[in-house]
């Protein structure tokens, strides 16, 4: 679930889940809704999706929407494991939605920066990144 900004008087989460008998498809649907007056408030929906792996690659799909503000993310990624015990993954999430709204954090100071010195025209209004994690696990 997601982190709530303010408290809600009350808050309902339903779900729906799937995955195949070989566990190599997975289905997540996820509506939740929050009482209140804050950001946190109103209707949410997500969904996420993990394929088969290709060429040792796993792709995912995760999409979560506010439609109280018409905000949300879409994030895709690729996960393998490239030895015993050490796992990648590369993830390039995109938030969508105006300033301020749920999945857009508020410029509070209007800092201008390199990119927006360089091009004028830059639209603060939507953000995308790459993220690369490397994991290690092992057990004794």
């Amino acid at each position: 679930p997601w982190e709530l900004e303010q408290e809600p008087v009350f808050w309902t989460v339903a779900n729906a889940y799937w995955e195949d008998s070989e566990a190599q498809w997975r289905l997540g649907l996820e509506h939740q809704y929050g009482s209140g007056d804050g950001s946190s408030a109103g209707h949410r929906i997500g969904a996420a999706l993990r394929t088969p792996a290709v060429l040792g690659w796993r792709p995912a799909i995760r999409w979560r929407h506010s439609l109280r503000d018409w905000s949300g993310e879409v994030v895709t990624g690729l996960s393998r494991t490239i030895a015993p015990g050490v796992s990648a993954s590369l993830g390039v999430p995109v938030v969508y939605g105006l300033e301020g709204s749920l999945f857009q954090l508020e410029d509070a100071e209007k800092e201008t920066d390199v990119l927006e010195q360089t091009n004028p025209d830059f639209d603060r209004g939507y953000v995308a990144a790459i993220i690369i994690k490397l994991g290690l696990s092992f057990s004794f």
